[in-house]
């Protein structure tokens, strides 16, 4: 059950558009975060192995991360199916909520959309690095 209420979110300027992918599978997908974190670095996922990804069939991709436009760009030059709507996101987090409840799964690194589509029970592949920030818990007998 999603911890969340969709009813804000279910339909939105977003619907439509991804209204045109209803015969494919429609994924999310994060694969960098903000350059100038001090973790960036060990989190992100160089773009050319987020390319074997987009070259799945039957699926359309929504890049969920704004300011990627160009990194999009180059993957639609080269045929691949990717969308970006970030530029019509007005609102925040309530833009990227929108757009990922209207999606079929969400592909990304530790992030804010990461923390959204599970909070909004979309399904989700996390992309961790291996020293990552177990912040939900560790089942070590250390811990309480």
């Amino acid at each position: 059950m999603p911890r969340l209420s969709l009813r804000k979110y279910g339909r939105s300027v977003f619907t439509r558009r991804l209204e045109l992918a209803a015969t494919r599978l429609k994924v999310g997908v994060v694969w960098n975060g903000n350059p100038g974190h001090v973790r960036d670095a060990r989190c992100s996922v160089p773009a050319e192995q987020i390319e074997v990804l987009l070259n799945m069939p039957h699926m359309s991709y929504f890049a969920l991360s704004p300011g990627r436009g160009e990194i999009v760009a180059q993957w639609r030059a080269k045929g691949l199916n990717i969308v970006d709507l970030t530029g019509e996101f007005r609102s925040g987090f309530d833009d990227v909520a929108a757009l990922i409840v209207n999606l079929d799964l969400v592909v990304t690194i530790d992030s804010g959309p990461a923390h959204l589509a599970g909070a909004f029970s979309v399904p989700t592949c996390l992309m961790i690095d291996l020293v990552s920030a177990w912040f939900w818990g560790d089942e070590s007998p250390n811990v309480p």
